[in-house]
């Protein structure tokens, strides 16, 4: 998969969407532009639930700019590392959830060669964690 700006945009209207994640009620805000679908789109998402193979067909719209909705991301991600622990470990499992809270207060004045380094945590929980709520995939 590539991701790069689309240049030739089919409106200059940017619409703002609000992307969630479903834990605690927090979300960011995403610009987004329509786009005319070239050849390789892939506009409509296909997954399995239940043994039945679903589909959802996407509107044309896409991010309206990359770089800036990577640092969005980023500050969500840091804002929501700590809710994002409470939610996926259940709070039975003391040793796994005591071991990411401590990484994450670690993580918060953490250096490295002198330098201050926010050491961002949120993608090895997700990847970590075997059960996780199951939600449909994000489609602009």
């Amino acid at each position: 998969m590539e991701i790069s700006d689309i240049r030739d945009w089919d409106s200059t209207e940017i619409k703002t969407i609000a992307i969630t994640q479903d834990v605690a009620g927090k979300f960011y805000s995403l610009n987004v532009r329509k786009f005319t679908p070239v050849e390789g789109d892939a506009m409509e998402r296909k997954w399995k639930a239940c043994g039945a193979d679903q589909t959802f067909k996407c509107a044309p719209y896409a991010i309206a700019d990359m770089r800036e909705a990577g640092r969005r991301l980023s500050i969500f991600a840091d804002y929501t590392l700590e809710s994002t622990i409470c939610h996926y470990i259940d709070e039975t499992d003391t040793l796994l959830r005591s071991t990411y809270h401590m990484a994450y207060r670690y993580s918060t004045f953490a250096t490295v060669g002198g330098l201050y380094l926010h050491l961002n945590y949120a993608n090895m929980l997700l990847n970590s964690v075997k059960e996780r709520k199951t939600s449909a995939a994000l489609c602009f």
